[in-house]
């Protein structure tokens, strides 16, 4: 599921998609609307995606961080930017801004910042808040307290 959401050609430079496990199933094989259900909620409680589903969108947590450095380049702050204005969600909106100030803690000196200072003012929502365990699986399975190493 998670190399299906980052794959997605629909993945705006803010890191969402839209989340439809329905569709999902039509291109997986064999894979049921609550497997890939249950298979999101694995890769929440885990800390990879954030998914709200009042707004049917998908956050892949760490798109930022895992685009090879792009934000050293000043004109993908704006399209970073011009992406978080359309993300309806305030939930997926916070994150993004506390995922993109961690990065900036990492990273001071890329020259996207300055253009992005509308979501870096923004409130941000830490996403281990979303990291709620599915029901019925083992704690191993389900997620730990320790923040993924990316």
């Amino acid at each position: 599921l998670y190399l299906h959401l980052v794959s997605r050609q629909e993945l705006t430079w803010a890191g969402t998609c839209d989340w439809f496990p329905k569709r999902i199933c039509q291109v997986a094989a064999g894979l049921s609307v609550d497997e890939v259900t249950l298979a999101a909620s694995v890769l929440q409680a885990k800390g990879y995606i954030v998914v709200d589903d009042a707004d049917d969108r998908v956050l892949i947590r760490s798109f930022h961080r895992n685009q090879e450095g792009m934000l050293r380049q000043p004109n993908m702050g704006t399209a970073v930017l011009t992406a978080w204005l359309e993300v309806e969600s305030l939930t997926l909106r916070g994150v993004i801004t506390y995922e993109l100030l961690r990065l900036r803690t990492e990273e001071p000196k890329w020259a996207s910042w300055e253009r992005m200072l509308p979501v870096l003012e923004a409130v941000p929502l830490d996403p281990r808040q979303f990291r709620v365990g599915p029901v019925g699986l083992p704690p191993a399975m389900a997620g730990g307290a320790n923040e993924p190493p990316f």
